[in-house]
C-alpha cells in the first residue's frame, strides 16, 4: 500500500473512533476544530472529508428519520425500504432506532439506521454491517435477535425484534439518590410503574428483593454472554444501557455495534479503543497494549453487577482518561464500602469478576453465572469454596468474644512487646561496650605505670557492664516469656470468636426477639385477637429469616470491624503487635465465612512480618499459610498453591527441618492443588507431609488425622469406594486405639462413612453409623445445630430405602419444623428434607398429604431456584410421581415431561435421574391408557416403556 493510501486509512480511522465519541452522531465545530489540530499531519484528507460529509448531509436529507427534518407530513407514516417508520425509540453515536413495521411480514419491529455522518466511513458502514450479520447467527432467548438487514439510498439498517421494556441504566438511572437498603418491593413497583413496563408482579416481595433480581438479571446476561463467547464474538461493550428489561422480568444483552470475532487479530491490536469508559477492563483501558479475550466481557459485567448492587460506578472521573487511569492502576473497591448489607457471598462473586488480572477472574461468563445461580440457592459459591472436611469446624459450640477482650488482649500485648524491644536495644548496647571496654583493657597491658590506675578503672567499669549485661539478659527473657503468655492469651480469644456457632446464635437472637415481643404485648392493652395477630406476623416473618447470615452480621459489625478500626487507628507504630492483630482478625473472618474481609488483614500482615522478620522467620512462615489458606476460601486456588511452593522450597533445604511447620504448609498446598483438580500434586503434597510428620505429641495426632481426611477426599474423586472405606475407618479405629467420638474430625469421617455404605448398598451398617453418630452430635453440637439436621435427614431417608416408613416420617416431619426454625423455610436444606418427607408419605400411601406437601415444596422452589438447574426438575418428577399415584394422569405426565426435559439438559439423558423419570413416564402412559384407552397414548406408552424396560 503506497504513502497516499496509508494516510487516507489513517483518516478513516481517526474520523470513525472521533464520531463514534461525539454526542448522536452530531459533529460541533469547535470540537471539529480541536480534532483537526491534534491530527496535523492528516489535516487536508480530513477537511476533504469533513466537506464531503456536510454536502452528504444535504444530499441525504431525504433518508435522515428524525422528525424534526423530516419533509413527511406529520403523522403520516415514512418508508424505508419493507419498513413503515412509526416514530424513534433511542439513538447513539453508532445508530438511530425506530420503531417500525415490517410490511412484507406484518410485524412491528425495532429500525436501527446507520447515522448520516457515519455513512462515508467505510469502517462505520463495515462495522455496523458486522454487527447485524454477527447478532443474526446468535440464536439465544438473551440476546435480542436480528430478523433483517437491508440497504437504501446510502442509508444502512437492520431490523430486530422489538423488546417492550426498559434499559437497566434508565432504571438505575430512576434509583439513584436512594440507599440500596431502601429499594423495597414498594419503591421498585413504582420505578417500574413509571418505566414502560407498567405493573410488574415478578418483583420478589424479599427483604432483598431489588438484590435477588439484579443477581437473577446479571445472571441471565452472563448465560447470554457465554454463548456469543462460545460462538466467537467479544461484545466489548457490556453495559447496562445495552441491557433490556422485558415486561415479564427477564433480561436481553443487546447492541453489539462494537463487538469483534475473539479469533480476529484486530480483536486484540493495539492503539484501537472500544468500549464505554466506565465499564471497560483494564487491558480495554489500555488500548490494545494487553490482550482482549473474554474475560474482558466479564469484567465488564462485574462493574454491571457492582453498579446494580450498589448504585454507584466503582471509577469515576471527570474525564476518559482520568478514569482510565483508575481501572488500570487501582484495585476496584468493595460493595462493602456503598452497600454494608449486602452478602459475603455477593461482594465475592462481583471482586473475582473485577480482578484486574484477568488470570484472577471467571475464566468464562458460564463460570460466574453458575455462582449467581449458586448464590440464588444459597449454594456455596466457587470464590470461597471450603475443602468438604473444614467445614464442620465452624460449628463448634463456644460463647462469642467481647469487643473488649480483643482490645484489652492487645493493649497489654503492645506494652510487653514495646518493654522487650527496649531491653534488647539496651542489650546490644551494653554488649557492644562490654567488648570495647575489653579490647582497650587489653592494649593497656604492659603499658607504663601511669596507664595502671587507668586498667583498672576500666576493668572496674567492665565488670559493672558485665553485671548490667547479665541483668538485661534476665530481664529480656522475662519480657519474652511475658510475650509468650499475653500471645496465648490472644490466641485464646480468637478461639473464642473461630469456636462461635453462627446458627446458634443467630438462633438464639431471633428467639430473644421472640421473647422480647411476647413480653411486650403482655404490657400493652390489647385485645388478645390481635396480640395473635403481631405474633403471627412475626412467626411468619421468621420463616423467611436465615439466622446465620444475620449472626454473622451481626459479629461483624459488633466485634471484628469494630477491631478492624482500631487497628487500623491506633496501632501503626508497633509494627509486631499490628501484624499478629491483623493475623489472628484475618483468622476470626475466614472461619466466620468472610474470607473477603479477611484477606487485605492477611496481606498486611505478611507484609509487615517479612519486613520486620525475614520471610522464613516461623512467624512469617505462619502467616504465609494463613494467607494461602484464606486464598483457598476465595477459590484463588493457583495463587494459594504458588504463594506456599517457595516457602516450603527454602524450608526443605533447612538442617535441621522445622517439621510441624513444613507438615502444615503441605496439607494446605494439597487442599489447594486438590481444589485446582490436581490430584497427583495433591497426592505428592500429603506423601512429603507425612514424610516430615513423625511420632509427636497430640498436635501431630490432629495432623495424622488430617493427612488422612484429606486423602480420603481424593479417594473418593477419583472412584475408590473401598480405599475410600478403608481410610474413613482408619481414621475412626487406628491401632493405637479407638478416637474420641465428639471430636470434629471423629464425627466427620462418621457421617461421611455413612454416606459412603449407603451408597454401596451396606444399609444395615449405614443405618448402625448414623444412629451411633446422632448420639454424639446431639449431645455436643445441639439437635438443632445444622450438621445434626442434616444426619437426621440422611437417617431418615435411609429408613424409607429400609421399609421402615412410620419411623422415617416421624424423624422427617420432626426435621422439618426445626429445619424451618434454624433456616427459615425457602433453604434449601428445608425444602430437600421435606421432599424427603413427601416421598416418605407417598409410601406410606397417604397420597392426598403428600400431593398437597411437595405442590408446597415445589412452588417454593420455583420462587428460588432458576428454571434450567437439575434439582428443579427433581422436585417437579416429585409431584408428578404423587399425581400419578393419586391418578391424575394428565397433570402426572405434564409434570413428568417437564421433569425429564430439565434433567436432561442439565445432566445429559443418560444420567440416572433422567432415565429414572423416562422410566416414571412410561408407567403414567401405560396406566392412562389402560384407564382411558387412546391410540396416541398408546404409542407415548410403549415409547417411554423402552426406557423403563
Amino acid at each position: 500500500m503506497d504513502e497516499d493510501s496509508n494516510r487516507r486509512k489513517q483518516a478513516e480511522n481517526s474520523l470513525d473512533e472521533w464520531l463514534c465519541t461525539q454526542d448522536e452522531g452530531e459533529v460541533k465545530d469547535k470540537d471539529k476544530e480541536a480534532f483537526l489540530r491534534s491530527n496535523e499531519d492528516i489535516r487536508d484528507i480530513l477537511e476533504e472529508m469533513l466537506d464531503e460529509m456536510a454536502l452528504a448531509d444535504g444530499l441525504l436529507g431525504a433518508v435522515d428519520l428524525r422528525e424534526s427534518e423530516s419533509s413527511e407530513t406529520p403523522g403520516q407514516p415514512r418508508t424505508l425500504g419493507d419498513f413503515e417508520i412509526f416514530g424513534e425509540l433511542g439513538r447513539g453515536g453508532m445508530g438511530v432506532v425506530y420503531k417500525a413495521r415490517q410490511i412484507s411480514l406484518n410485524r412491528i419491529v425495532a429500525l436501527k439506521v446507520l447515522p448520516q455522518a457515519l455513512s462515508l466511513s467505510k469502517e462505520s458502514i463495515a462495522r455496523f454491517q458486522r454487527e447485524a450479520s454477527t447478532v443474526a447467527r446468535l440464536r439465544h432467548a438473551g440476546i435480542v435477535p436480528v430478523h433483517a438487514i437491508g440497504e437504501e439510498d446510502g442509508a444502512h439498517f437492520f431490523a430486530m425484534e422489538l423488546v417492550e421494556g426498559i434499559s437497566l441504566d434508565k432504571l438505575v438511572s430512576s434509583l439513584v439518590g436512594r440507599k440500596p437498603e431502601e429499594l423495597t418491593t414498594e419503591v421498585l413497583t413504582e420505578a417500574l410503574k413509571a418505566s414502560a413496563l407498567g405493573e410488574s408482579e415478578w418483583v420478589d416481595d424479599e427483604a432483598h428483593g431489588w438484590i435477588r433480581l439484579a443477581v437473577e438479571w446479571m445472571r441471565q446476561v452472563a448465560e447470554a454472554l457465554h454463548f456469543a463467547h462460545e460462538a466467537g464474538v467479544l461484545h466489548r461493550d457490556v453495559k447496562p444501557g445495552n441491557i433490556l428489561l422485558r415486561a415479564d422480568g427477564h433480561a436481553m444483552l443487546t447492541d453489539f455495534g462494537l463487538s469483534q470475532n475473539s479469533e480476529s487479530p484486530s480483536a486484540t491490536r493495539t492503539g484501537e479503543f472500544r468500549g464505554t469508559p466506565y465499564y471497560v477492563s483494564p487491558e480495554q483501558a489500555m488500548s490494545g497494549r494487553a490482550q482482549m479475550d473474554r474475560r474482558s466481557d466479564v469484567y465488564s459485567l462485574g462493574v454491571t453487577l457492582f453498579e446494580l448492587l450498589t448504585l454507584h460506578r466503582p471509577f469515576e472521573g471527570n474525564t476518559a482518561l482520568e478514569v482510565f487511569g483508575r481501572i488500570i492502576h487501582k484495585a476496584p473497591p468493595s460493595p462493602h464500602r456503598f452497600n454494608p448489607d449486602l452478602p459475603p457471598d455477593l461482594v465475592n462473586i462481583t471482586l473475582k469478576a473485577m480482578d484486574r488480572d484477568p488470570d484472577r477472574r471467571y475464566a468464562t461468563a458460564r463460570d460466574i453465572a453458575d455462582d449467581l445461580q449458586a448464590f440464588l440457592e444459597y449454594r456455596p459459591v466457587s470464590a470461597r469454596r471450603v475443602p468438604f472436611w473444614v467445614a464442620s469446624l465452624r460449628w463448634a459450640r463456644r460463647e462469642p468474644l467481647r469487643a473488649t477482650l480483643l482490645v484489652g488482649g492487645a493493649t497489654a500485648l503492645v506494652v510487653i512487646t514495646f518493654l522487650y524491644a527496649n531491653i534488647l536495644e539496651k542489650s546490644r548496647e551494653l554488649k557492644a561496650k562490654t567488648v570495647s571496654l575489653a579490647e582497650q583493657t587489653q592494649a593497656l597491658e604492659g603499658s607504663n605505670t601511669e596507664l595502671k590506675l587507668e586498667r583498672s578503672r576500666l576493668a572496674k567499669a567492665n565488670e559493672d557492664l558485665g553485671t548490667r549485661t547479665r541483668d538485661a539478659e534476665i530481664a529480656r527473657d522475662e519480657a519474652r516469656s511475658a510475650l509468650g503468655r499475653l500471645q496465648r492469651v490472644v490466641q485464646f480469644h480468637r478461639d473464642q470468636i473461630t469456636r462461635t456457632d453462627l446458627t446458634a446464635m443467630g438462633v438464639s437472637l431471633v428467639g430473644h426477639l421472640r421473647l422480647g415481643i411476647e413480653e411486650t404485648l403482655a404490657t400493652r392493652d390489647m385485645m388478645q385477637e390481635e396480640q395473635g395477630r403481631i405474633t403471627g406476623n412475626f412467626e411468619e416473618l421468621r420463616t423467611l429469616l436465615n439466622p446465620t447470615d444475620l449472626a454473622r452480621t451481626l459479629m461483624n459489625e459488633q466485634v471484628l470491624a469494630k477491631a478492624v478500626e482500631v487497628l487500623d487507628g491506633e496501632w501503626s507504630e508497633d509494627p509486631i503487635v499490628e501484624s499478629a492483630l491483623r493475623d489472628a482478625t484475618s483468622i476470626s473472618y475466614v472461619h466466620l465465612g468472610m474470607p473477603t474481609l479477611a484477606l487485605p488483614q492477611i496481606q498486611r500482615a505478611v507484609e509487615l512480618r517479612h519486613e520486620l522478620l525475614g520471610v522464613d522467620h516461623d512467624d512469617s512462615v505462619t502467616s504465609t499459610r494463613h494467607l494461602a489458606r484464606t486464598l483457598v476460601h476465595l477459590g484463588q486456588y493457583a495463587e494459594a498453591a504458588e504463594a506456599l511452593r517457595g516457602t516450603l522450597a527454602r524450608l526443605t533445604e533447612e538442617t535441621p527441618p522445622r517439621s510441624i511447620l513444613i507438615v502444615d504448609l503441605c496439607i494446605t498446598l494439597s487442599e489447594a492443588l486438590s481444589m485446582e483438580r490436581d490430584i497427583p500434586g495433591s497426592r505428592a503434597a500429603l506423601a512429603l507431609a507425612s514424610e516430615y510428620l513423625g511420632a509427636g505429641g497430640p498436635r501431630d495426632g490432629v495432623r495424622r488425622v488430617t493427612i488422612q481426611l484429606t486423602l480420603a477426599e481424593l479417594e473418593l474423586r477419583s472412584g475408590n469406594l473401598d480405599q475410600t472405606e478403608a481410610i474413613l475407618r482408619d481414621v475412626l479405629e487406628p491401632e493405637e486405639g479407638p478416637r474420641p467420638q465428639d471430636s470434629e474430625e471423629t464425627m466427620y469421617a462418621r457421617n461421611t462413612l455413612g454416606v459412603l455404605l449407603a451408597n454401596q448398598g451396606k444399609i444395615d451398617e449405614a443405618e448402625k453409623c448414623f444412629r451411633d453418630l446422632l448420639k454424639v452430635q446431639e449431645r455436643v453440637l445441639g439437635v438443632d445445630h445444622p450438621n445434626t439436621l442434616d444426619l437426621l435427614t440422611n437417617l431418615g431417608f435411609l429408613l424409607m430405602k429400609r421399609g421402615k416408613l412410620q419411623e422415617g416420617e416421624r424423624i422427617l416431619r420432626d426435621t422439618s419444623e426445626r429445619s424451618v426454625r434454624v433456616h427459615g423455610s425457602r433453604h434449601p436444606d428445608t425444602l430437600s428434607t421435606k421432599r424427603s418427607l413427601g416421598r416418605v408419605l407417598r409410601k406410606l400411601n397417604r397420597l392426598e398429604e403428600s400431593e398437597q406437601l411437595l405442590s408446597q415444596v415445589l412452588d417454593l422452589v420455583r420462587q428460588t431456584q432458576v428454571s434450567q438447574h437439575w434439582s428443579l426438575g427433581v422436585y417437579v418428577g416429585e409431584l408428578g410421581h404423587a399425581r400419578l399415584a393419586l391418578g391424575r394422569w394428565q397433570e402426572s405426565v405434564e409434570l413428568l415431561e417437564e421433569s425429564h426435559a430439565t434433567l436432561s439438559a442439565a445432566l445429559g439423558e443418560s444420567h440416572e435421574r433422567t432415565r429414572a423419570v423416562g422410566a416414571l413416564l412410561g408407567e403414567a402412559y401405560t396406566q392412562w391408557n389402560k384407564a382411558e384407552p387412546n391410540p396416541e397414548r398408546a404409542e407415548k406408552a410403549a415409547e417411554w416403556s423402552q426406557i423403563r424396560d
